[in-house]
């Protein structure tokens, strides 16, 4: 495994996945255009989908082994997961803030930050098993391109 040869010939696609990433965590906060993500969430979806691909078919052709692709496509969704993660848990606990600021109940807030917590890290690993796997999908096309 070379992972620094496989960053280097990959790293276009994964800064695409990692920047769009954080820029649909960073609009999902603000309250007016949260609504943008939902009306660009599967378009969004299907060029995530083909830039795990793309990394894959890149890595095939940089000449490295499936399992370089496997662990790019996951080590991607992991760092975009991590920044995704942390975006939403500050923007929690700032609502939490205000919600103790103008005096109300801290209970649901705290109850939905240690929820968030756990379904973040659940949603990171389901992440980086569908990133692994399309990145190998993208290696064996690639594969089956020079045959």
């Amino acid at each position: 495994m070379n992972i620094g040869k496989a960053f280097d010939l990959a790293k276009l696609p994964v800064l695409a996945i990692i920047g769009l990433g954080l820029l649909s965590s960073l609009i999902s906060v603000i309250p007016v255009l949260n609504i943008l993500i939902c009306l660009v969430g599967i378009p969004l979806l299907v060029i995530d989908v083909i830039l795990y691909a793309y990394i894959g078919y890149l890595i095939a052709k940089g000449g490295l082994e499936i399992i370089d692709s496997a662990v790019m496509g996951a080590l991607t969704a992991l760092i975009s997961g991590i920044i995704g993660m942390i975006i939403s848990l500050v923007a929690s606990m700032l609502g939490m803030g205000l919600n103790v600021a103008t005096g109300g109940d801290v209970t649901g807030s705290a109850i939905s930050f240690g929820v968030g917590i756990i379904a973040s890290i659940i949603g990171i690993i389901i992440g980086m098993v569908i990133g692994a796997v399309i990145a190998v999908i993208g290696h064996v096309i690639a594969g089956a391109m020079k045959k």
